[in-house]
């Protein structure tokens, strides 16, 4: 993250994260660091994460796109 310019990015999706307690939103239980890697311990959710998706996707179908509102915690 230091070396890739990151650190107010994963900021900005760890706080709100640790401060809400919402269904819709993934639970953070805890966050650790080492020298080396940062260590977010968070709910399972199957299914991943939408941005890796979209990524990779671009575009989601109809079906995939009714799959992560439906999901309920």
């Amino acid at each position: 993250m230091l070396r890739r310019g990151q650190v107010e990015h994963v900021k900005a999706e760890r706080n709100p994260l640790a401060e809400v307690d919402i269904n819709c939103i993934v639970k953070l239980y805890c966050s650790f660091e080492d020298t080396k890697y940062l260590y977010l311990v968070m709910e399972y959710l199957p299914g991943g994460d939408m941005m890796t998706l979209l990524m990779r996707k671009d575009t989601l179908n109809e079906d995939e796109a009714k799959f992560y509102p439906s999901r309920e915690s």
